[in-house]
């Protein structure tokens, strides 16, 4: 029986958290976890759980967010107000849904002003870009106010890292990273040899250790995302867990 119907027999609520949808799609062989209004997923859900959580973002605080989710988009903008809202792309035609400024990460993130914004949110961008990623979420993180949060998400799976510059078919892509504009992936078992070395990491991944099993459910995060490393991890960043300096 798969989660969904498991709550609904308990006559628990399930919802979007962003949207307050409760109907779910199926989406890359997982079943009813696309919500389908806002078009959530399981880490967009749990990127918004973080931000309640935090009590991010407060009224008139400065948001970047790359690569704009829908429903997510919304959400901040009402928070924040649309003039401190600032959300940017590569491919600006992609969006119908919220007003989208131009932005390279790889030719542009250096010219990111320092301590700029109080959130800065992406989520399955890195493995997009190719060229050194750590230096892209130096600046990032750079731009980050003194009180900022940086939020973010990407692939984890499979043992170890692996990344090409290199340029591959689409089919070998895929094959190697999942997908056939990704140029990285991130493994489980040396996360500390790479993001480890860039941010400060808890020692191990467990949302249940922030958020009551209830709230996970009722947010239709199935249990598969609340421990260990995956493709649903969240990571929230405050301005010193940088290790960079």
């Amino acid at each position: 029986m798969d989660l969904l119907a498991t709550l609904r027999r308990k006559r628990e609520t399930i919802a979007c958290n962003v949207c307050g949808d409760a109907t779910f799609l199926d989406m890359n062989k997982r079943e009813k976890v696309r919500c389908s209004k806002c078009g959530s997923l399981e880490r967009t859900r749990v990127i918004k759980l973080m931000l309640d959580d935090l009590g991010f973002p407060e009224p008139g605080m400065r948001v970047l967010h790359l690569a704009p989710e829908g429903g997510l988009a919304n959400h901040l903008k009402s928070r924040v107000g649309e003039a401190n809202y600032d959300a940017r792309d590569i491919d600006v035609e992609r969006y119908a849904h919220v007003k989208v400024s131009y932005f390279d990460l790889v030719k542009d993130a250096d010219k990111l002003p320092s301590e700029q914004f109080d959130l800065i949110i992406h989520s399955h961008v890195i493995e997009h870009l190719p060229c050194n990623v750590t230096a892209i979420l130096y600046h990032l993180h750079r731009s980050l106010t003194k009180r900022g949060v940086h939020v973010f998400s990407f692939p984890i799976y499979g043992a170890h890292y692996e990344e090409s510059l290199f340029p591959l078919s689409e089919e070998e892509r895929h094959r190697r990273f999942g997908q056939f504009d990704h140029v990285r992936k991130f493994g489980v078992e040396d996360i500390g040899l790479t993001l480890g070395m860039i941010f400060r990491l808890p020692e191990q991944y467990d949302l249940t250790g922030r958020f009551t099993k209830n709230a996970l459910r009722s947010a239709n995060v199935p249990e598969e995302a609340w421990r260990g490393f995956t493709g649903h991890s969240v990571f929230a960043m405050r301005k010193d867990d940088l290790l960079l300096r």
